[in-house]
C-alpha cells in the first residue's frame, strides 16, 4: 500500500502541470492521501513512503489548483482582448502579417517631457510601429503638484494620425523622474487608441510624495493592429457646458458614436486649463454605454471649483 501511494503521488505531482487539465491531478492525488494516510493507521511497513505519498499528494493538489486558476484568468484575459478587437472594428479584424522586413524596420523612440513645468516635447512616443503605420505622437505630457492631496498628477495627451492602424489594449507606461534623472515612481494604462484620433490619460503617481517630478517619460509597448478595410467608429463630443457650486463645478455634455455596435464602458476624460492653458485638474467619468450610431449624455465633476476663465476640453475613448 505504501508503494502504491507513492506511485500515484509521483502521478499526481506530474499532472498537477497540466495548465487546464490540471484537475486530473486530483484523480490521482485523492487515492495517494487516502492510502498513504491508510498504510499510516496500520502501521503498515515502509511509513518513510507512506509519509512521501502524504506530502506529494497534498504538494501535487496546491499546485494544480494554482496551474488550473493561472490557466482559465489567461483564458479569460485572451477573450476580454478579442472581444475588445471585435468591439472596436466591429467584426472580427484581419490577422497581422508580420514579415522580418517589417520587424527589422520597426522603431522605438524615446520621449521625454519637462513636465513641472508643463511644457510639452511631442517629438514622438516609445512605441514599436508594425508596417506603414506612423508612430504615435505625444501631444502633450505635464505634470503638477496637487497641494489638497499632496501628491503629483499627470496628463499624457497622445495623437494617432494614422487612418488604418489602432492600439487595441495597448499597455502605455508613465514613468516620473526627478532632477537627478531617478524613477520616483510609475504608473499604467491600458487604452484602446483609436485611428485619427487623441486619447488622453490621466493619474497620479502615488509613490513620487512630495519630491519634485521634473521629467516625465511616456513608453507605449505594444505594436499597432491594421484594420484598413474593416468598419472602424469613432466618438464625437460635444462643447461641454459648464456650472459651479460653493464645493465643486461640473461639466456636462453628449458623446455621439459612428460605430456599428454599441460601445460599453467608454471613458470620458475631462481636462480643466487656466487662461494660460496650464492644466488645473482633470477628472472622468464612465458611460456603461452609448448606443450604436447613437449619442449619450456625460457628467464629469471636478471637486475644485473652477476659476471663470478656465477652460475644459473633453475626450471620449475606449
Amino acid at each position: 500500500m505504501p508503494i502504491v501511494a507513492l506511485v500515484l503521488g509521483v502521478i499526481a505531482l506530474l499532472t498537477s502541470f497540466l495548465g487546464a487539465f490540471a484537475f486530473v491531478s486530483w484523480l490521482f492525488a485523492l487515492p495517494a492521501f487516502v492510502f498513504g494516510l491508510i498504510a499510516l493507521i496500520k502501521k503498515a511497513p515502509r511509513k518513510g513512503l507512506s509519509i512521501t505519498a502524504l506530502i506529494l499528494s497534498v504538494v501535487a493538489f496546491l499546485i494544480s489548483i494554482i496551474v488550473f486558476l493561472i490557466a482559465v484568468v489567461g483564458a479569460v484575459d485572451d477573450a476580454i482582448a478579442e472581444d475588445e478587437a471585435n468591439s472596436v472594428s466591429g467584426g472580427t479584424p484581419t490577422p497581422e502579417e508580420t514579415t522580418e522586413d517589417s520587424a527589422d524596420d520597426s522603431t522605438t523612440d524615446d520621449s521625454t517631457a519637462d513636465s513641472a513645468g508643463g511644457e510639452t516635447d511631442d517629438s514622438g512616443s516609445d512605441a514599436s510601429v508594425a508596417g506603414d503605420a506612423t508612430p504615435l505622437e505625444l501631444a502633450e505630457v505635464t505634470a503638477w503638484f496637487d497641494e489638497d492631496f499632496e501628491s503629483w498628477e499627470y496628463l499624457v495627451l497622445i495623437d494617432n494620425t494614422n487612418t488604418d492602424y489602432a492600439w487595441i489594449d495597448t499597455s502605455i507606461t508613465i514613468e516620473a523622474f526627478d532632477a537627478d534623472g531617478v524613477l520616483l515612481a510609475d504608473d499604467w494604462a491600458y487604452e484602446t487608441i483609436l485611428p485619427d484620433s487623441t486619447s488622453a490619460i490621466t493619474g497620479t503617481f502615488y509613490d513620487a510624495g512630495t519630491t519634485e517630478v521634473t521629467d516625465v517619460q511616456v513608453i507605449v509597448e505594444d505594436e499597432p493592429t491594421d484594420v484598413s478595410g474593416q468598419e472602424i467608429g469613432s466618438f464625437t463630443v460635444s462643447e461641454p457646458e459648464l456650472s459651479s457650486d460653493d464645493w465643486s463645478s461640473t461639466a456636462e455634455g453628449t458623446v455621439s458614436s459612428t460605430f456599428v455596435e454599441d460601445q460599453e464602458s467608454v471613458q470620458i476624460i475631462a481636462v480643466a486649463r487656466n487662461a494660460s492653458g496650464e492644466v488645473i485638474t482633470t477628472d472622468w467619468d464612465l458611460l456603461n454605454r452609448v448606443p450604436a450610431g447613437g449619442t449619450a449624455r456625460y457628467e464629469v465633476s471636478f471637486w475644485d471649483v473652477l476659476p471663470d476663465d478656465a477652460v475644459v476640453e473633453v475626450y471620449a475613448q475606449l
